[in-house]
């Protein structure tokens, strides 16, 4: 998370989410999932929201990303929460109360 603020992403890391974006549709593939589209009137989105979901996708840039982790991305900031057994961790004593 460091890097983000501080380098831009990659063509790789940029394009993964577009690409994935194309399995938005499979969501939708019964009448549950498809329900779900009834959502976005309770959260207050347009009701083209499912529509151009993916188009709005495809218009973010590498400096779209960088704008954003440098606004709302700060170490200083953020918590760790670590959840499970302390007798069965292996992990950094540091962590531990």
């Amino acid at each position: 998370m460091d890097d983000l603020a501080k380098k831009p992403i990659t063509d790789e890391e940029i394009k993964r989410p577009r690409t994935d974006s194309h399995s938005f549709i499979f969501r939708f593939d019964s009448p549950a999932s498809a329900a779900g589209k009834n959502g976005v009137r309770v959260y207050g989105y347009p009701l083209d929201f499912l529509e151009n979901y993916q188009k709005e996708i495809q218009k973010v840039t590498k400096e779209d990303v960088a704008r954003v982790a440098a606004k709302y991305i700060h170490r200083d900031q953020m918590a760790v929460l670590v959840v499970g057994n302390t007798q069965n961790s292996t992990s950094d004593s540091s962590l531990e109360p």
